[in-house]
């Protein structure tokens, strides 16, 4: 009896193995197609004319930093890279109100929104193709009252953070 025990969860040890000995899996949670290994992320446009000083430097090297965290990619240069990936800032939000207080003449934002939206393209140099072109719109939230410039700059951080997420989370999963 106890043979056959031993032989019953044998058999179901390698059926379960052989099942998962196809599946490909990536610890990182994404996977890019084999002939990609270098990516090229030239300085972003600014087609928004709001003229936020540093915004594009700032939103491309956010992005810079998440694909070396992520390293799935390595950074290339335009030239020599088997994907390049471009984008241009189309809008930029400073002051939606989120929420007002006080009464009659006396209301006012309490609560603003900066919102950026960017339409990105992704083209595989190797097969010489545009992978995807989308555009993405996020924001950061701030208080406009107490803080001024540095409420408003936390607002900015957020938005950049949440856009070059989605940005390398597409790149690298989303084709």
């Amino acid at each position: 009896m106890f043979l056959f025990y031993r032989l019953a969860y044998f058999c179901t040890l390698v059926v379960a193995l052989s099942g998962c000995a196809g599946c490909p899996y990536s610890f990182s949670g994404a996977a890019v197609p084999d002939h990609w290994k270098t990516i090229a992320v030239p300085l972003f446009d600014d087609a928004s004319s709001y003229g936020e000083p540093g915004l594009r430097e700032r939103l491309t090297n956010a992005v810079i930093e998440k694909i070396q965290q992520d390293n799935i990619l390595q950074l290339g240069d335009v030239a020599s890279a088997d994907v390049v990936l471009k984008a241009t800032i189309t809008s930029v939000q400073p002051e939606k109100a989120l929420a007002i207080s006080g009464q009659g003449n006396m209301e006012q934002a309490s609560r603003l929104r900066f919102e950026i939206s960017v339409t990105v393209q992704l083209d595989d140099k190797v097969l010489n193709k545009q992978v995807w072109r989308k555009t993405f719109t996020n924001y950061g939230d701030y208080e406009a009252t107490g803080g001024g410039a540095s409420q408003r700059e936390h607002g900015i951080e957020q938005a950049i953070e949440k856009l070059s997420e989605d940005i390398v989370l597409e790149t690298v999963s989303g084709w």
